[in-house]
């Protein structure tokens, strides 16, 4: 209506179509069915509707014309109306239509109205019948904001609808071609009936899209937050919740650049496929993520009221985002505020446990070392060393992280409210502790990110002497963990998967999902989820040690304060340390603070669910992602090779490619662009039916 409703009723308004008025409406289809709806409704007189056969007689009578005219049926139809009308609306235009004739039908000062865009040249006329009977020649093709208002509620007040015939997509080409034979009554509406989105937020917009904001379809979960922006705008529609994914994810380019400051490791992460999938569909996590991402944002800049804010609006999308917007970003403010508790405390450089408890305690400072210097003891003293801290500095703590349990508090509140986490189909969604969720996100990052991890793999492989510099990773501590350690570890996985595996039901029953697959795969022998147990290993050990970095292309020059300042890196106090020159390492990589973080809050929003899916891991990959540094050349020979001027097609490749750029961003661009490729090839291309539901395409999906 609002296309060719409007093309019909502006020349109908302009001309003062009314109670005297005699109409003729040319060809009865799209547009012409409209005419003679709008002329009736506006009260004229008589409505003539022109066709050439009589085929639709009966239908133009329903829709309410007084007369019919076949043209090709009827000889003396010119004759016999000539000169009897006062606006003819023609909707089309064909060298073979009698155009002399039907301007013969309007009375003097008539108006002939060619409605649209003519696809073919308009007949030949005679000139002197237009002078003689002073009728004028007009078009239309859209109408004003006004009239169509006015048009609209016209429509209202008669109940005016436009005839259509709902046809599946499927059927596209068979519509076309009735469409050329003239079938259509009055309008062919396509309709895509291969949904693959979770219908039901479909049918949560369809009552949006209806004013009733107080109704909830009982099988969503998750807060309405995605549908909230279109609703505050009041411009909600199908078509923008469609594309609701593709605007979040432009949204998410300025925020993620701003966090990570590296445009191109924002561009890989915006081509993430899971994320990248969901960029069209009917799913909350795109801008699930983007809230994450805006909270995080105001976070750093220690906006508290913004980050208020934009982690509540977060959870109205997702209600585990409280472990990223409060546990999370609370953990950090924690690690800032201990962090400057005593800078000039130091701890032996062997230090034990009971060095570090005992100093942390009385200091309320914390040993935090590098990463990248790290040992896994290390990580057991950073953990007590806080706990230590924290206790005695609990109420300056409490001061700092007001913020963060406001945003804990709303969510608590909810809870209450709603009687427990998710909003709807409960039953199926029951929180409960799935361990093994925390096993799977290690090969999930590892299959995502190789290009970033592989380095570290082949140098637990190769030594690194015969290794290019740029793949070294420069630390013993970087070696596959002791046998003391990794014993125990993978005895830990092994009894997590034998007593805490849980296989919900949705998981086997839906092969649409990719999930299926590496479930079927993995319970074809009772042994198979024994076996893969050293892979969870060394994903895990790969994705961890990433956090601290490569090393510089170029080795560190050693320098009088080189131990010392070693020795300072190792226990944590870092931040005492000189600007760094070309001389020094620049990207040191993060603390082992950062990552117990995040283990934290990784493990917090996943291991409540009890079904697998890969868009779950998507925000505990997205904050991994940005904290993984990315090297750059320093040292003197590095220096050197940044001002050198490039020479030759080979050598610039060699740069931009490898020692002026971390080679293994493009490594990661080119993967995520096949990953995505392929994804898409199998979304659109190898669909396949169910036998429960025959005629229904079903696509793979994440």
């Amino acid at each position: 209506m609002l296309c060719a409703g409007s093309t019909v009723y502006e020349p109908l308004k302009e001309s003062g179509a009314g109670p005297k008025t005699h109409v003729g409406v040319i060809g009865l289809g799209g547009l012409g069915h409209f005419g003679v709806l709008f002329a009736k409704a506006m009260g004229c007189q008589r409505v003539v509707a022109f066709s050439r056969s009589s085929d639709k007689q009966g239908d133009a009578l329903k829709l309410g014309a007084d007369e019919y005219v076949a043209t090709a049926e009827q000889n003396d139809w010119a004759e016999k109306h000539a000169s009897t009308l006062d606006l003819i609306l023609s909707t089309v235009c064909d060298v073979r239509m009698p155009f002399q004739e039907y301007l013969g039908l309007l009375r003097p000062k008539g108006r002939f109205y060619q409605l649209g865009i003519p696809e073919a040249p308009l007949p030949s006329l005679d000139t002197m019948t237009l002078v003689l009977n002073g009728t004028s020649i007009a078009f239309s093709d859209s109408a004003s904001p006004g009239n169509i208002n006015e048009m609209l509620k016209l429509a209202a007040d008669k109940g005016i609808k436009a005839w259509t015939q709902v046809r599946p997509m499927k059927e596209a080409n068979e519509v076309v071609a009735d469409m050329e034979k003239g079938k259509a009554r009055f309008r062919y509406v396509l309709k895509n009936e291969e949904t693959q989105d979770e219908f039901f937020h479909v049918q949560q917009a369809e009552l949006y899209l209806q004013g009733r904001f107080t109704e909830w379809h009982p099988k969503i979960t998750t807060p309405p937050g995605f549908l909230l922006p279109f609703h505050l705008r009041s411009i909600i529609n199908k078509t923008l919740i469609r594309y609701d994914g593709f605007k979040a994810s432009s949204a998410s380019f300025p925020f993620l650049w701003s966090l990570a400051e590296l445009n191109h490791a924002v561009l890989n992460i915006c081509l993430f496929p899971p994320l990248f999938f969901f960029y069209g569909l009917y799913y909350t996590d795109v801008w699930s993520a983007l809230s994450v991402l805006i909270t995080f944002q105001f976070h750093q800049r220690k906006w508290r009221k913004s980050m208020v804010a934009a982690g509540i609006a977060s959870l109205l999308f997702r209600q585990t985002n409280i472990f990223w917007v409060a546990i999370y970003l609370g953990g950090l403010e924690v690690v800032r505020k201990l962090r400057r508790g005593r800078p000039g405390v130091e701890y032996p450089t062997k230090s034990t446990v009971l060095d570090v408890v005992s100093r942390s305690w009385q200091h309320v400072c914390v040993y935090d070392p590098l990463i990248s210097q790290a040992s896994f003891e290390d990580y057991i003293k950073c953990t007590l060393s806080f706990v230590a801290a924290a206790i005695p500095g609990f109420f300056i703590l409490f001061t700092y992280l007001k913020t963060y349990l406001v945003i804990l508090g709303a969510f608590t509140a909810f809870v209450a409210w709603n009687e427990g986490v998710v909003l709807g189909d409960k039953e199926n969604h029951v929180a409960s502790i799935h361990l093994a969720q925390m096993l799977y996100i290690w090969p999930y990052i590892m299959f995502f990110s190789f290009p970033l991890l592989y380095p570290y793999i082949i140098n637990a492989i190769i030594p690194q002497k015969r290794l290019p510099t740029p793949l070294r990773t420069g630390s013993t501590a970087h070696q596959v963990p002791r046998f003391i350690v990794g014993i125990p570890v993978m005895a830990i996985m092994t009894l997590i998967i034998r007593y805490n595996t849980i296989i919900h039901p949705f998981t086997l029953a839906d092969n649409r999902h990719y999930t299926f697959y590496v479930f079927r795969l993995l319970l074809r022998h009772p042994s198979i989820k024994y076996l893969v147990v050293p892979i969870y290993s060394l994903c895990a050990w790969a994705a961890i040690t990433a956090l601290g970095g490569l090393p510089n292309v170029q080795t560190p020059t050693k320098t009088k304060d080189s131990a010392s300042q070693r020795t300072q890196i190792r226990r944590g106090l870092q931040h005492r340390l000189p600007p760094p020159s070309y001389d020094m390492v620049i990207d040191r990589g993060h603390h082992v603070s950062a990552a117990l973080i995040w283990l934290l809050a990784t493990s917090l929003s996943v291991i409540t669910a009890p079904l697998v899916e890969p868009r779950y891991f998507i925000v505990p990959w997205l904050i991994w992602r940005l904290h993984v540094p990315n090297p750059r050349p320093t040292g003197e020979e590095g220096a050197k090779r940044m001002r050198k001027k490039i020479r030759g097609f080979r050598e610039w490749c060699k740069a931009v490619l490898w020692w002026k750029h971390d080679h293994r961003l493009w490594l990661e661009t080119a993967w995520f662009l096949f990953v995505n490729w392929a994804v898409g090839y199998m979304f659109l291309c190898k669909g396949f039916e169910w036998e429960q539901e025959k005629g229904k395409v079903q696509r793979f999906m994440w």
